[in-house]
């Protein structure tokens, strides 16, 4: 497991240690870091609640395919992130994972995802595009809210249920593709959202 230890911090990098397992809630939560490093193998399944949260030097990262849990807010407010590469063991994103990382311009999510948690991309305002595979069946409440820069968006015919205000706020939003196959949108679903659907 991996505490807040801070000498694992070296210069700007988080070196994650060989044979690691967990990287335990708030590990690294707003530790000076522009990157992390994990080792050759043996890499980790577990990144906690808040781990590398308020890290506002981090520019990108790539989780590896070990990792099958990223708990929630783990990336939140990571304003200076522009990337990410998610595991494909990753089954969720959860509840609020990349809030409010201003500097996120796209994301690919997996095919092993099934379910995108509240306000997992909340106030991401630099995302432009988003590709939401057909793994995908639930788009939770509020999980793309505040996405000022979001233009279009394709949602799969695996998405049977959108939560409350899941893509409100969403200023740019001109088009989105929903198929017939979803069951439920919820309210206020696209609220404030300059949207027209084909």
């Amino acid at each position: 497991m991996l505490d807040n230890y801070k000498r694992y911090i070296h210069g700007n990098t988080v070196i994650i240690p060989y044979g690691l397992v967990r990287i335990e809630d708030s590990a690294f939560r707003g530790c000076n870091c522009s990157r992390i490093e994990f080792p050759d193998k043996y890499y980790p399944e577990y990144i906690g609640w808040d781990a590398f949260a308020l890290c506002g030097g981090l520019t990108n990262i790539r989780i590896p395919n070990s990792v099958t849990y990223i708990g929630k807010a783990a990336f939140s407010r990571c304003t200076g992130l522009t990337t990410v590469k998610i595991s494909d063991s990753v089954s969720e994103i959860e509840d609020c994972v990349f809030e409010g990382c201003t500097g996120l311009t796209s994301i690919e999510i997996p095919n092993s995802v099934t379910r995108i948690g509240k306000s997992a991309f909340c106030n991401c305002t630099g995302l432009k595009s988003i590709l939401i595979p057909d793994s995908v069946t639930i788009i939770e409440d509020g999980a793309f809210i505040g996405c000022t820069s979001l233009t279009s968006i394709e949602i799969p015919h695996s998405v049977t249920e959108i939560g409350k205000y899941a893509f409100a706020e969403c200023s740019s939003l001109t088009c989105i593709k929903i198929s017939n196959k979803a069951t439920v949108i919820g309210r206020n679903a696209f609220y404030r959202a300059a949207i027209s659907m084909p």
